[in-house]
């Protein structure tokens, strides 16, 4: 019974974790858009670099449809003036909603 449970259980796991992977983010083409949408959302983003802020352990990158969005890639070379693409989860912090990047890729 108890090998049947387990089984069972996995298997729920194993799906839901399909479910996340194979999900389509959701297309924001500006500021407006990020208000119809919950936590935790997969978005996908892009357009052109036009100010970029470094904070203690990430970058702040506003794109030119005035969309903020936050990644830990210090370690990239500088975005501005660079068209990006990149998908990532809404997030609620401090009342704000922000943008934390997944993957980001150059546009060319």
């Amino acid at each position: 019974m108890r090998n049947l449970a387990l089984i069972g259980c996995i298997f729920g796991i194993l799906l839901l974790a399909g479910i996340l992977i194979l999900e389509k983010p959701i297309k924001i083409s500006s500021t407006e858009d990020l208000f119809n949408l919950q936590d935790n959302q997969k978005v996908y983003v892009s357009g052109q670099v036009i100010e970029e802020k470094a904070l203690s352990n990430s970058r702040l990158i506003i794109l030119n449809n005035n969309i903020e969005i936050y990644c830990d890639c210090n370690k990239l070379p500088k975005l501005k003036d660079k068209s990006i693409q990149a998908i990532g989860i809404i997030d609620n912090f401090s009342g704000k909603i922000r943008i934390n990047v997944l993957k980001i890729s150059y546009v060319n």
